[in-house]
């Protein structure tokens, strides 16, 4: 028999039972130190009953017992009419039931024993409606359409746009275009394979909250489709830059001429004979470097030094470097030459292979042949990739405490100036020193859970924050409830349902400056990308072991009024009792 017993509410066992006892106790304190000792064994007892039925009611106890076999079959978006038709000739007179997002199953489910989804499957935050019953998820055939998409959603202004995907099944002669927020076409390419990986691409030369186009085209130049992609593009970050050399060299003065010109603010110390230096400044105040030391160096983000120069700093220098390195989180850039290459190990260990290439192309410019020192860098714990080619690491720094040390081993790169190729330069340039640059202490971080959101729909965000109670308000200034986590207490979760397409926003009630911008969806958009999303979350669920139960032994809930009866019984008795002597 106890076998046979179960709770309906099994998630409030231990809780309820915890806390009848403690009212017990009371009950069992009350009585004892009352006036009349009478009968206390008694009505410990029937206090003890009492208590247990309102437990009981509270859990709502059941027995399992057998159900007659009931199965339904669940529409979803993309299911195939002839698996239909083959399910429904295994079994006549099977149920349908049309699935919709926004439905209560609980009644239609209530009755069934099992049931069969068919098609992309059901929207995850409704998987709860199905832990209690068996499920068995017959995925239909996968969409005609854009089935994958990544990209950096918040790139930094002068960086590349990528867009990488995979198209599933197109016409024969159609094509994709990447067009910008205006209309004008930026990018194209050719669906030629039944599935085609695609990469589009665009120079960003603009800041702020921006919505370009994925546009499908046929082979006329017919519109059949257009899918937005939202990209929050970040202001350069300037930084303070020191750039120390042994001598001048052609690859310091373009490279001055270039982040000056990005808004850098940029202070050169060229050694001209011993302890003579040329000053140079860039948007900066004309104030020297007088000493080499962790104290003057605080005021810098990042630190360019050739390697000979690196080499000549005294030993109390060199301290101060790391210290800033380590404790202040400088960031530095080696001017590499052939003795750094062949084993120097200053600051942080970079080690180095031989590599007979001196010309290389990036996997980021294939159409660019670089000059390189005859090296690539040894993949070692710890190292960051920065540039590749063809699985060769280029560039690449390391971190230290707070900083990062990094070099490359291109060479020449002034020549692509000299070339005309001034877009690849920057860009180059931005991609090896951003990394290294001092970074700020935020206090706030946020991150969007769904891949695509939609309007009406639930999105989850996470916010990791030091903050001991954030709130968090949408743009009407409405409060979103938070969930922290149990593991790391700076992190906490939070669901908001948007009803506004386009940019939409979070913020922190105590400091508003602290927000999230995310894009929000009409349905009609991305359908063959969120439509195989849910196919793959629908597969890993339902074919998970203890995903669903089977309802063939069902449960029969005990009729509560029972438990009520011997409650009132017995608080009828410990009413009248002291009653009884007078």
């Amino acid at each position: 028999m106890i076998e046979n017993l179960h709770f309906i509410h099994q998630e409030w066992l231990w809780p309820t039972i915890i806390g009848g006892v403690v009212v017990w106790l009371i009950s069992v304190v009350l009585f004892w130190f009352s006036s009349e000792r009478k009968r206390f064994i008694i009505k410990m007892i029937a206090a003890f009953f009492a208590i247990a039925a309102l437990v009981l009611i509270a859990l709502k106890p059941a027995v399992t017992q057998k159900q007659n076999e009931a199965t339904a079959i669940m529409l979803t978006s993309g299911y195939d009419k002839s698996v239909l038709d083959s399910l429904q000739k295994a079994k006549e007179n099977v149920l349908l039931l049309n699935y919709d997002p926004r439905m209560v199953l609980s009644k239609d489910l209530d009755s069934l024993t099992t049931i069969k989804i068919i098609g992309n499957g059901v929207k995850n935050y409704d998987f709860w409606q199905f832990k209690s019953i068996s499920v068995n998820f017959l995925p239909g055939k996968v969409p005609n359409g854009i089935i994958a998409l990544n990209y950096k959603k918040r790139p930094i202004l002068g960086e590349n746009l990528e867009i990488m995907g995979s198209f599933n099944n197109p016409e024969k002669g159609h094509r994709l275009v990447l067009q910008d927020p205006g209309g004008a076409g930026l990018d194209s390419v050719v669906l030629n394979k039944k599935k085609f990986d695609f990469q589009l691409g665009t120079s960003l030369k603009t800041a702020g909250k921006l919505v370009y186009r994925l546009i499908e085209k046929d082979s006329v130049g017919n519109e059949l489709s257009e899918n937005p992609i939202p990209v929050e593009v970040q202001p350069n970050k300037v930084f303070n830059v020191l750039i120390i050399n042994d001598f001048p060299t052609f690859e310091t003065k373009y490279l001055k001429d270039c982040l000056a010109e990005m808004g850098h603010k940029v202070l050169i110390r060229s050694k001209l004979t011993s302890n003579r230096y040329k000053f140079e400044y860039f948007n900066r105040e004309q104030v020297p470097l007088s000493v080499f030391s962790q104290a003057t160096l605080e005021s810098f983000d990042l630190l360019i030094i050739d390697s000979q120069s690196l080499r000549n700093l005294p030993n109390s220098a060199k301290n101060g470097l790391e210290m800033a390195i380590n404790q202040d989180g400088l960031g530095v850039f080696v001017q590499a030459d052939i003795t750094f290459f062949r084993g120097a190990e200053d600051l942080v260990s970079l080690k180095f292979n031989s590599d007979r290439n001196t010309t290389v192309r990036l996997d980021e410019f294939p159409r660019v042949a670089l000059a390189k020192n005859s090296f690539v860098f040894e993949k070692t714990f710890g190292l960051e990739t920065v540039q590749n080619s063809e699985a060769k690491i280029i560039s690449a720094y390391k971190r230290d405490g707070k900083g990062r040390v990094g070099t490359t081993v291109l060479d020449k790169t002034y020549e692509l100036l000299l070339d005309g190729k001034q877009d690849v330069y920057t860009k180059l340039w931005t991609e090896l020193l951003s990394p290294l640059g001092k970074k700020e202490i935020t206090e706030t971080r946020w991150s969007a859970q769904n891949a695509v959101i939609y309007q009406d729909e639930p999105f989850t965000f996470n916010l990791y924050t030091n903050l001991t109670e954030p709130n968090v308000e949408v743009a009407e200034g409405d409060r979103i409830a938070l969930k922290q986590d149990l593991d790391l207490p700076e992190k906490w979760e939070g669901r908001s349902y948007p009803n506004q397409r386009g940019w939409n926003r979070l913020s922190l009630a105590q400091d508003s400056t602290q927000g999230f911008n995310y894009f929000v969806d009409d349905s009609s958009h991305w359908k063959a990308l969120s439509g195989y999303a849910t196919m793959q979350q629908n597969k890993r669920f339902f074919n998970t072991e203890n995903a669903s139960v089977s309802r063939k032994i069902g449960l029969k809930p005990i009729d509560f009024w029972w438990f009520f009866a011997v409650f009132l019984m017995l608080m009828g008795f410990l009413w009248l009792e002291p009653k009884w002597d007078i």
